[in-house]
């Protein structure tokens, strides 16, 4: 299926340069966000919108620190510029990132490099603070691809770091964690955790399956209690009374056995030191 086509963007303003006529520009033009900005960064995804909180990246960055930053950001573009994009990656990338896009590509189209480029022009031509830009991937791999990216360009993780959105989520989780109703910060399971958290859900769904089976030879229904489906059953099997008592006492005596057993080791190791100790 083609691709859709995109509606033509409006010129570039000649008073925004874009990421190739900075390197000739004295400064760039600077503007504050009202809110941050979040980059979603998808398979075949580019999604801008307006995000309503504080900076997400670590730590709070200063301004002179974030010029030192930016400054390093220039030179590195000055020194190997970013590679080269074609008109719908340079329309993509110098879009006015006050106004939610998202743009549809497909395998193989450059949509890293033209969310890297777009980055470099909100931050270099449109004067957006980068610690104000969430970037949320899908999968570990994107996002190291994206750090990659990022450092090459001379964007450090002080200035931006792209997460995946699960640990984007469990941060937001930790800081909130009483107000989500949890009374301390939730932990990640590991995998074998996990596998046990596994385990019992399906012995859970077993149970829950061998409770309703057992409610229908009753004939009751298999919303009934386990406390009122033992009454019926000890009802309608009074001999169960004295099948379960045998097994009981039978099970009693097998524990008394055990520890009349350890006991006698004990003893048997208590005998055997003393005797040493008078040899």
């Amino acid at each position: 299926m083609p691709p859709r086509k995109r509606k033509a963007l409006p010129k570039h303003d000649s008073k925004q340069p874009g990421i190739e006529s900075f390197l000739t520009s004295k400064k760039p033009t600077t503007r504050k966000l009202q809110h941050p900005t979040v980059c979603f960064h998808h398979g075949n995804q580019i999604l801008q919108a307006e995000h309503n909180g504080r900076p997400f990246n670590e730590g709070n960055v200063r301004d002179d620190d974030m010029e030192a930053l930016l400054s390093n950001v220039r030179l590195r573009q000055q020194e190997k510029p970013a590679r080269p994009l074609n008109q719908q990656q340079r329309e993509a990338a110098h879009t006015d990132s006050s106004k939610p896009v998202m743009i549809l590509a497909g395998a193989g189209s450059g949509k890293t490099s033209t969310l890297v480029a777009r980055l470099l022009d909100m931050a270099l031509c449109q004067g957006v603070p980068l610690n104000q830009v969430l970037m949320l991937t899908f999968t570990v791999k994107s996002t190291m691809e994206m750090r990659e990216r990022l450092e090459h360009e001379g964007i450090s993780k002080a200035l931006l770091k792209p997460m995946t959105i699960h640990s984007w989520g469990y941060g937001l989780l930790s800081k909130y964690h009483r107000a989500a109703g949890f009374e301390s910060r939730p932990s990640i399971i590991g995998d074998a955790d996990a596998k046990r958290v596994a385990a019992v859900a399906k012995s859970w769904a077993e149970f829950a399956e061998f409770k309703a089976n057992f409610a229908k030879l009753l004939g009751v229904p298999d919303t009934t209690s386990w406390p009122r489906l033992l009454n019926q059953l000890l009802r309608a099997h009074p001999s169960i009374h004295a099948h379960v008592k045998a097994c009981v006492e039978e099970v009693k005596a097998e524990e008394e056995q055990h520890r009349r057993k350890r006991e006698g080791k004990v003893l048997a190791a208590a005998a055997a030191a003393v005797s040493a100790g008078e040899g």
